[in-house]
């Protein structure tokens, strides 16, 4: 019986909760695009006002996926984590650094620890 490896858009959310609050996931394939204002190439972007979530998809189409996509999504949940629990120390550029390695230790940890799929922790 042969298998099929699920598709990007079949294994990623459209929408996530945090804290209470719901969130849409847009995916886009130009960094522009992941900034809602379209000034600035970013790999993601949180707008809390439009309650929404981008997150550009560069390593999707590699064969193998190194879980980028799903780091990004991590990273993001995290600023909204900060803004509700009035973590201002992580908000802004000062605190990007924390993010960022609090977004891969927490997303190597759920993908070592089975809490993800496989095929998500791998787009």
């Amino acid at each position: 019986m042969a298998t099929t490896k699920s598709t990007p858009s079949k294994v990623r959310p459209s929408k996530i909760s945090v804290m209470g609050v719901n969130y849409d996931i847009e995916y886009v394939e130009d960094m522009l695009d992941a900034d809602i204002d379209r000034r600035r190439e970013l790999l993601g972007q949180i707008d809390y006002n439009t309650r929404t979530i981008r997150l550009y998809t560069k390593n999707e189409k590699k064969p193998n996926g190194d879980g980028y996509t799903f780091h990004l999504l991590v990273h993001e949940m995290i600023h909204a984590i900060s803004l509700n629990a009035g973590f201002n120390f992580l908000m802004g550029d000062e605190g990007e650094p924390i993010v960022d390695l609090l977004a891969t230790v927490l997303a190597d940890t759920l993908v070592r620890n089975g809490m993800v799929s496989k095929e998500w922790g791998e787009l």
